[in-house]
């Protein structure tokens, strides 16, 4: 009996470290993915994103996943598909918004800026001023820089795609809104049952 008993307890512990873990990894994945800014490809190297711009259609296409690699400007070459955060600006108003793109890497200055393009500027000369984005107002332009940088393209996964169903699962506020609460049950259970069992046991 006292054999059986030791297994139960063993079983228990063990059962313990396991849900432990698995709501620290499900807990520390929502911080990154939700909360921490790129913060799967800060700590990962990789991250995935989704394209809400038809800016580089059909290349990438709006609701694709792109999968892209942690990466330096100066490992960079022309034509490599980057993604960023810049600036731009809002209607005709004199003030901007902050926006995540994926364009092409054309060059870097050297006062330190990225210049970017688009999929239907590809074709033009490296020379045309016009082939390059223009960020925020034309009073106060923004230019991207390293510490805009968050990774080089990797992969695409077109909408439609089994993997894109998935990434758009881990995508959803509402998995790891549904996961937290899965967790929080199985923790209230597990408390009130072995509360449940000290009584029994007291008695």
């Amino acid at each position: 009996m006292a054999e059986k008993s030791l297994k139960i307890s063993r079983f228990d512990k063990i059962a313990r470290i396991i849900y432990a873990s698995f709501f620290a990894v499900m807990f520390f994945i929502m911080m990154l993915t939700l909360i921490v800014p790129n913060g799967m490809i800060k700590v990962f190297g990789v991250g995935y994103y989704r394209v809400d711009s038809a800016s580089m259609d059909p290349v990438i296409a709006v609701n694709d996943y792109v999968l892209a690699e942690r990466v330096k400007v100066k490992d960079l070459t022309e034509g490599d598909i980057i993604l960023f955060n810049t600036k731009r600006q809002v209607g005709h108003l004199e003030m901007v918004e902050k926006i995540f793109v994926v364009h092409y890497f054309g060059y870097l200055d050297e006062e330190g800026h990225i210049y970017t393009y688009l999929e239907a500027n590809k074709n033009l000369a490296a020379d045309d001023e016009t082939k390059y984005d223009k960020w925020g107002t034309e009073a106060r332009p923004y230019y991207v820089t390293s510490a805009d940088l968050v990774g080089r393209h990797k992969q695409t996964l077109k909408s439609g795609e089994v993997m894109s169903y998935i990434y758009n699962v881990f995508y959803s506020p509402y998995f790891y809104l549904g996961t937290g609460v899965f967790i929080a049950g199985g923790i209230s259970t597990y408390l009130f049952l072995n509360r449940k069992n000290s009584g029994k046991k007291g008695n």
